[in-house]
């Protein structure tokens, strides 16, 4: 039998993969309307202000697409919340607290809704990097 598994202690843990890593981040934020969020094209040409299909294509986008370089996974997570504020999703803190320890161990964080009554797509991604780029 395989034990439960408790989910809330496991949030509360705070790795420190990204330091070891000595990731920083870069946060990303795209409004598309449907014919654009089904544009394959558009959505892949890293010329375009549109989310990417491929989320680490961010990092190949003009500098102008780069909404914040934060100092740390805290911050990032604080950009996530006020981008999604108001929306209707995400009304508690448990995506917050996943995506928070999700950063703390090096992963992206992409989160995409159809908001605004299904007529606008937001897009909102946190995508970690080594490079020393700025």
């Amino acid at each position: 039998m395989i034990p439960d598994f408790d989910y809330d202690a496991h949030l509360k843990e705070a790795p420190d993969v990204w330091k070891q890593r000595e990731l920083h981040w870069h946060c990303y934020l795209s409004r598309m309307d449907g014919s654009t969020y089904g544009n394959e094209a558009e959505r892949r040409d890293l010329r375009s202000p549109a989310a990417p299909k491929v989320i680490r294509d961010w990092l190949k986008k003009p500098q102008s697409a780069l909404m914040l370089t934060p100092k740390g996974p805290g911050d990032a997570v604080e950009w996530l919340r006020g981008q999604w504020r108001g929306t209707g999703f995400f009304n508690n803190d448990r995506p917050y607290d996943q995506a928070l320890h999700d950063l703390q161990s090096g992963s992206d964080v992409c989160w995409g809704e159809w908001i605004s009554g299904g007529s606008v797509h937001l897009h909102t991604a946190v995508v970690s990097t080594a490079q020393k780029c700025h």
